[in-house]
């Protein structure tokens, strides 16, 4: 995701966006659900 991020501010004119459409589709949920459960965690361990 870093390097996607680098790529799509420097190179903006050379963007793909059926790329960027994949990544939304295929990246985007399994990211959120990642910091959800990392929220959580630490929700859980400054109590």
């Amino acid at each position: 995701m870093a390097g996607f991020r680098d790529r799509l501010i420097h190179n903006y004119f050379g963007i793909n966006y059926e790329t960027v459409w994949q990544i939304i589709q295929e990246k985007l949920l399994p990211l959120q659900v990642a910091l959800q459960q990392i929220i959580q965690e630490e929700t859980r361990s400054t109590r």
